[in-house]
C-alpha cells in the first residue's frame, strides 16, 4: 500500500521520485548516496540518480537521526539504539548500542534532562553524539564503550580542533610505533617490548574490488547547428577507473544527465577501446537502442553504468561500451557490440538492456550495425527494428 512519495529536487526542478509504504520521518544525502527513513522503521538507500541501493533495511523502530559522510551512514532509532554503516562495502561499523550511558552520564552532570542535539561522523566511521549541554561522547569500538571527547562544554571550534588533533595523534602514535619495531632487534623475545609495540604494526592494504576490465569515461557537447568534422577529436576524456571505489570517486562528480544541456553526449568504453565506429574492436560490431523520455535517462544511465562495470550481461568480452546522448525531445541510450552477426548474443544482450532497465516486455528497440552507420553517415536513422 502507497503512503507517501517521495520527491526530489535540485533548485526546485524534479530529480527523481519514488513511493514508499510508510511516511518519511528523516533524511540524508551526500554527494555518494541519499538515505530516507520511514515511520514503519526501514530505512531506503538511493543512488544520487534515484536507483535503489540496497532493499530496505528493517531497524528495530522509527528511526529519528539521519546522517552520512562519504560512504558512512549512521542511524539512531526511537530506542536509543546507534548504528553506523559502510553503504559501499555493506560492513556495519556500529551494531545498535544503546545510547543510555551517554544520557545517564548528562544527567548526573548537568542535574537536567538528557537529549542527543547533532551526530556527527568521524572519516572512520566513528559517530560523536553532541548533546544539548554541549557534551561530546565518541564511541570505541575496541573497548565496547563511550568515551567523553571534552569534560568541560565543548564548543563548535574547539570539538573541531578535537577532532583534527586526535586524528594526527592517532596517525603520528601509529608511524613511531611503526618506526620503533622496524629499528628494534626483532630477535629478542617479544615479552620485552611493551605491547602497544605491536598493536599498530600490521599494515594492511585497504580493501578495494577490481573491476574485471577498466573503463573511461567521456563526453562531448556540440552547439545547435553546430557541425563536427572530427568525431573523435571532439571527445574529452573525463577519467579512467579500474576499481569499485574508482569509479564511485568519479561517477560521483559527473553532472546528472538531467544537468546536461541538449546534443551532449557521455561515453562509457573499456580502456583501450575508441569510442568510435572506425576502432578495430568496433568495426564490426554494432549497438542496440533504446529511446527514453525525458526526465528518465538519469536513473536508466546508472542502472545500465552498474550492469556493465559490473559485468552483468555475460557474454564474455563481447560488450564495447555505451552511450547517452541527449537530445532536445528525447534521450537515447545505446550499448555498443563488437560482434553484428552473432544473433544468439545479440539477442541476450537486448534481453539484459530490458531486464536491467526494467523496461515492458513490449518495448520498442532498435539495432543497428557499425558498417550501416558509416554508410549513411548516421548513428540513429534507418535501424533495425525489434518489438
Amino acid at each position: 500500500m502507497i503512503r507517501a512519495k517521495l520527491v526530489v529536487t535540485k533548485q526546485g526542478a524534479p530529480l527523481w521520485m519514488d513511493y514508499l509504504a510508510s511516511p518519511v520521518l528523516v533524511m540524508t544525502s551526500n554527494i555518494s548516496f541519499s538515505a530516507v527513513g520511514c515511520e514503519d522503521g526501514s530505512l531506503h538507500i538511493y543512488s544520487p540518480a534515484g536507483r535503489r541501493l540496497l532493499p530496505a533495511i528493517v531497524l528495530e523502530s522509527t528511526p529519528v537521526l539521519l546522517q552520512s559522510l562519504h560512504q558512512w551512514l549512521v542511524c539512531m532509532t526511537s530506542t536509543g539504539l546507534l548504528y553506523s554503516w559502510d553503504i559501499y562495502n555493506l560492513t556495519c561499523c556500529i551494531e545498535g548500542v544503546s545510547v543510555a550511558p551517554v544520557l545517564q552520564q548528562v544527567v548526573e552532570l548537568e542535574k537536567e534532562a538528557a537529549c542527543i542535539k547533532d551526530i556527527r561522523i568521524q572519516e572512520d566511521g566513528l559517530p560523536i553524539i553532541i548533546t544539548a549541554a554541549h557534551q561530546a561522547f565518541v564511541y570505541h569500538t575496541n573497548m565496547k564503550t563511550w568515551l567523553r571527547a571534552h569534560d568541560s562544554c565543548v564548543k563548535e571550534p574547539l570539538l573541531n580542533r578535537y577532532l583534527r588533533l586526535s586524528k594526527e595523534k592517532n596517525r603520528k602514535a601509529t608511524q613511531e610505533n611503526f618506526e620503533r619495531v622496524a629499528s628494534s632487534d626483532l630477535s629478542q623475545n617479544p615479552s620485552d617490548c611493551p605491547p602497544s609495540y605491536f598493536t599498530h604494526t600490521q599494515l594492511t592494504e585497504p580493501s578495494v574490488h577490481v573491476l574485471r576490465y577498466g573503463w573511461v569515461f567521456w563526453f562531448m557537447h556540440r552547439s545547435p547547428g553546430e557541425k563536427i568534422t572530427d568525431y573523435e577529436g571532439a571527445m574529452k576524456k573525463i577519467a579512467t577507473f579500474k576499481t569499485v571505489e574508482e569509479f564511485w570517486a568519479v561517477y560521483s562528480h559527473l553532472r546528472r544527465p538531467s544537468d546536461l544541456p541538449n546534443i551532449s553526449d557521455y561515453h562509457l568504453f573499456k580502456q583501450g577501446v575508441r569510442p568510435v565506429w572506425e576502432d578495430d574492436v568496433n568495426i564490426n560490431g554494432g549497438k542496440w537502442i533504446v529511446r527514453v523520455k525525458k526526465g528518465l535517462a538519469s536513473r536508466y544511465w546508472e542502472s545500465l553504468v552498474l550492469a556493465i562495470i559490473g559485468d552483468q550481461f555475460d557474454v564474455d568480452d563481447e560488450i564495447c561500451g555505451a552511450v547517452l546522448s541527449i537530445r532536445g525531445s528525447e534521450d537515447i541510450i545505446s550499448v555498443w557490440n563488437k560482434t553484428s552477426s552473432n544473433g544468439k548474443i545479440n539477442l541476450k544482450i537486448r534481453d539484459t538492456i530490458k531486464r536491467h532497465l526494467n523496461l515492458p516486455a513490449e518495448t520498442t528497440m532498435e539495432y543497428k550495425t557499425h558498417n550501416d552507420a558509416l554508410r549513411d553517415k548516421s548513428s540513429f536513422r534507418n535501424t533495425d527494428v525489434f518489438r
